[in-house]
């Protein structure tokens, strides 16, 4: 049967928006761990600063013979190097990360080597070993910066990939909103097309819809000689139904027997709600001997079927065939007058226009 299609892009609008939200839960967890990632990295360039400026100190402190004071420093290096080292192991997934390593086992080599020559001096120093502390101080110094300047290196290649994935996300989202935001309009454009063109009751196309493809039918008709049939049918004795049942009863009649009729018809007719209990049949490639069997096929499928209120109704029915001469008006009015008599000769029952008869 022919139906204008209501698309509900629903279950489309729902991926989408759970496509959204799961993208801005990423968002928000990419921003968390990498405003992590960042503080551990300032942490690191702090205490690199840290050993940078503890083995200036440290040196001084040597030259001066002053022991007490650098055994402190000393640890500290000792357990900042030591983080550093351990932090190094655990992160290798790109060139920087391996080059912040190289970085800090360097420094560790030029730390140890500064810590021997200080462990195998005597004091006063003389100044061969002076000389060698001050190398190696030096040393030791530009691999801290060396720590310092990899580890702005992995946190500037980590913000830069942090703002790349923020971006595509950005652009995924801002393109998944645009797409839910043409749904919503399309959803609510197809709603409101399919309410102007269907029956709230009975869901099925209204007289407006009839009078669209009726008129399409009528102008292929025209062009390639094609047969177009109509049937007009209404219930018989409703105004009984709603008298002895009440009308929300007879609301869920119309409502089954549009259910009923559809079923019956066949793919190429268009069920129609032209009016109260008033409905058409719209039979496509169709001449009138053929809508009339199509008639009687769902005047018996009505009759024989158990209604589960009134327990069983009958329609009459009137059925015309368009003629190229003819308008589509006219052909209504053929189909109209073909009902009454149907009414007229005891209902329950199909009739053809007649010439004869309208007259």
């Amino acid at each position: 049967m022919r139906r204008l299609k209501n698309k509900r892009p629903s279950t489309l609008l729902i991926l989408l928006s759970s496509i959204v939200l799961c993208l801005g839960i990423v968002l928000a967890g990419i921003f968390y761990v990498s405003a992590e990632n960042l503080k551990n990295d300032a942490s690191i360039i702090n205490e690199a600063g840290t050993v940078r400026g503890s083995i200036q100190r440290f040196s001084k402190l040597v030259v001066y013979e002053d022991v007490q004071n650098t055994r402190e420093i000393q640890k500290n290096v000792d357990r900042i190097i030591l983080k550093l080292e351990n932090r190094g192991l655990l992160n290798q997934s790109n060139d920087y990360e391996r080059n912040f390593v190289t970085s800090v086992v360097y420094l560790g080599e030029q730390w140890n080597e500064l810590k021997t020559i200080i462990h195998n001096s005597s004091y006063p120093l003389d100044d061969e070993t002076l000389s060698k502390l001050i190398v190696s101080s030096e040393r030791c110094w530009h691999a801290a910066n060396l720590v310092v300047y990899k580890t702005q290196a992995v946190t500037e290649e980590k913000v830069r990939q942090m703002f790349e994935l923020f971006y595509l996300i950005l652009i995924i989202n801002a393109v998944s909103i645009l797409i839910i935001i043409l749904l919503i309009i399309l959803s609510v454009r197809n709603r409101l097309e399919h309410d102007s063109t269907h029956d709230a009751l009975t869901s099925l196309p209204n007289r407006r819809a009839f009078d669209v493809l009726m008129k399409s039918e009528a102008a292929r008709n025209r062009r390639y000689k094609m047969p177009v049939s109509l049937i007009l049918f209404d219930v018989d004795y409703f105004k009984k139904v709603n008298d002895m049942y009440g009308h929300r009863t007879g609301d869920r009649v119309l409502i089954e027997l549009a259910q009923v009729v559809g079923q019956a018809v066949r793919k190429v007719d268009a069920v129609f709600r032209v009016g109260g209990e008033e409905f058409a049949i719209i039979c496509a490639d169709t001449n009138l001997p053929g809508a009339l069997r199509v008639a009687e096929k769902v005047r018996c499928i009505i009759e024989e079927n158990h209604f589960d209120e009134i327990d069983n109704l009958t329609v009459s029915m009137g059925v015309a065939e368009l003629d190229q001469t003819m308008t589509v008006e006219q052909l209504y009015q053929h189909a109209d007058t073909a009902l009454y008599t149907a009414k007229k000769a005891g209902r329950n029952r199909s009739e053809v226009y007649s010439e004869t008869e309208s007259a």
